[in-house]
């Protein structure tokens, strides 16, 4: 396993939807890979924040909802 194959593979990893041997292949990979291993927990982190926003939140949709709440303005860049 390879770089390329983490970054194909991360998101059924961190949904725990990868069969048993990519599974052992990746995390091999990542006990060698500090870069990979850095992204898997972002990536870790990233789902683990969403699901708790969404428990916390439920009736929140998400940025659909907040954009109905306030106008485009209000998702623009400053201006300097």
């Amino acid at each position: 396993m390879n770089c390329a194959d983490v970054e194909i593979l991360l998101a059924d990893y961190v949904d725990g939807t990868l069969r048993a041997e990519e599974r052992f292949a990746l995390e091999a990979h990542l006990a060698g890979c500090a870069v990979c291993a850095e992204l898997a927990r972002d990536a870790s982190a990233a789902v683990a924040f969403m699901e708790l926003t969404r428990r916390l939140w439920p009736e929140w949709e998400g940025e659909c909802e907040l954009r109905q709440m306030w106008g485009p303005e209000d998702f623009a860049p400053p201006k300097e």
